[in-house]
């Protein structure tokens, strides 16, 4: 290689370090960070959020890392981060998710509060105020605010998260005071207002609590808001006045329902009120009987459908 070409290698390679150097230079004096905005957050403040990311305003914009961002904003438990984004040439854009509790679980002598996706928002040993109380989980520990919670059975942690799916798609939640769901193939409701739905497994759910929407009513009418509905087949619905029960929701899961009453009403869709029903429907004399509860007001066909 001749001395010329030596040397224009040499001019080329000078000049490009100094583009770049330049380019480096420029980037870092010009491209700092002036303004953060905020986006998605309602009860946690903007400066808040910003102090948890770490970002500083005047820094430069290429020496924020983005994953980090993310990452120290998630150690709020109440906060989920969409996407931190550069936004030229002097802001940065965070948008994030506040995680709203919706239940507490049982630990002990303590709760976990949860989000409907399981995470663990905060641990107490305090009232935790007006959220689901479920019972029967069995925890495997471990679990840690703003992580999913542990369980020791997989379908068990599973089976919650859709009922929880299926209870605000039916815009139920507000309406369930507790679970039980110490067997998750036998998953039970309590309502604010005293009733027990029977569920059974995880499957179906929103067919069965469109049996729910469809009864609920008509049992409201009759002041019946104490018994039990079983809606475990999720083609019908089976009413039983009262049970003999203790705390429906206690860390056993049990609900010893073997001493029911006859007094229990099959809602199936050919014949709700049939006084000889053979599985022991009461008569129209039993003033406590809900015979009639079912039929259909304009005296027309039974449907064997619930509600949309």
């Amino acid at each position: 290689m001749t001395a010329s070409k030596k040397t224009k290698i040499v001019s080329v390679v000078f000049i490009l370090l100094c583009f770049l150097g330049a380019a480096g230079f420029l980037a870092y004096t010009y491209f700092r960070i002036e303004n953060v905005d905020v986006l998605g957050n309602d009860k946690i403040s903007k400066e808040r959020i910003v102090t948890l990311s770490g970002i500083m305003l005047d820094e430069s914009m290429f020496d924020v890392d983005l994953e980090d961002v993310e990452t120290k904003i998630r150690q709020e438990p109440y906060l989920d981060v969409l996407s931190v984004k550069r936004k030229l040439p002097s802001g940065i854009e965070i948008e994030v998710r506040e995680r709203e509790p919706i239940a507490a679980v049982v630990s002990g002598s303590s709760m976990i509060i949860i989000d409907e996706a399981g995470v663990a928002l905060e641990f107490t040993s305090q009232d935790p105020g007006p959220y689901i109380i479920v019972h029967g989980i069995d925890l495997g520990g471990g679990s840690k605010a703003a992580e999913p919670i542990v369980t020791a059975d997989d379908f068990q942690g599973t089976s919650l998260i859709n009922l929880f799916i299926a209870l605000k798609g039916a815009g139920r939640i507000g309406d369930v005071e507790s679970i039980d769901i110490a067997n998750p193939l036998d998953m039970r409701l309590k309502l604010h207002g005293g009733l027990t739905i029977l569920l059974g497994a995880p499957d179906e759910l929103p067919a069965k609590l469109a049996w729910l929407e469809t009864v609920e009513p008509r049992l409201e009418e009759l002041g019946l808001f104490d018994g039990t509905l079983d809606v475990t087949s999720g083609v019908s619905a089976r009413y039983v006045p009262r049970l003999d029960e203790t705390d429906f929701a206690d860390d056993s899961g049990a609900v010893d329902d073997s001493d029911a009453i006859d007094d229990s009403v099959d809602i199936d869709g050919s014949d709700a009120a049939d006084d000889s029903d053979a599985d022991g429907a009461a008569d129209d004399s039993d003033a406590d009987n809900a015979d009639d509860a079912f039929e259909p007001e304009d005296g027309g066909q039974n449907t064997n459908e619930p509600n949309d």
